[in-house]
């Protein structure tokens, strides 16, 4: 389901940047997980890990994630 997905998705982003997500923010990931699943192949597990996987590799991939000290 839709809430489910979204859910996770601001669970990864507060993983990531210790802060929920903005409404604009939680939209654009969104779209940014459904974009892959359309553009992955396979069975439903195999498109679910390559979206997963983008999006983490965006979400680790941040300005605010990566902390220069």
């Amino acid at each position: 389901p839709i809430c489910e997905i979204t859910d996770q998705l601001a669970y990864a982003f507060r993983l990531c940047v210790a802060r929920p997500p903005t409404p604009a923010e939680g939209t654009r990931l969104l779209a940014l997980f459904n974009q892959q699943m359309d553009k992955a192949t396979g069975d439903t597990p195999a498109r679910v890990a390559a979206a997963w996987t983008v999006v983490a590799r965006v979400l680790l991939n941040l300005d605010e994630t990566i902390t220069k000290e």
